[in-house]
């Protein structure tokens, strides 16, 4: 297993680190235990591992009930079509939010069965 050097990580922003990850496929983790960290800790250190620590919390990070509810009910942001409101989706992309997106997708999905099985449920009932 090859080693990387603390100062690749230095100058990189929090979602460059995430976006390392991403392509990697690696975790918070397995890049900590990679890392060539010197044995005096140093300040480029320390700030480099609260860089990691706050990329995994963000990675990690769940999507709010309100926000799950609206995306039920909404499923992929549908009322976006109507205003020109930054698109969550978007954020969460660009700031790496990687269990949001997931969970953005899922129970938009489900907002959508919902609304096929209800039109399905409607048509049945009045087409007696």
């Amino acid at each position: 297993m090859d080693s990387l050097h603390t100062s690749y990580f230095n100058d990189k922003s929090v979602e460059q680190i995430i976006d390392y990850l991403v392509k990697k496929k690696m975790t918070v983790d397995e890049l900590k235990i990679r890392l060539k960290f010197s044995n005096a800790h140093t300040i480029d250190d320390e700030k480099l591992i609260q860089k990691l620590s706050f990329a995994e919390k963000r990675m990690n990070e769940p999507l709010e009930l309100s926000l799950k509810l609206f995306y039920l009910f909404f499923p992929f942001g549908i009322v976006n079509f109507l205003s020109n409101e930054d698109d969550n989706y978007k954020r969460f992309s660009q700031l790496g939010y990687i269990k949001k997106i997931r969970s953005y997708n899922i129970i938009s999905l489900f907002g959508v069965l919902l609304y096929t099985i209800g039109g399905l449920l409607l048509y049945m009932y009045f087409s007696k």
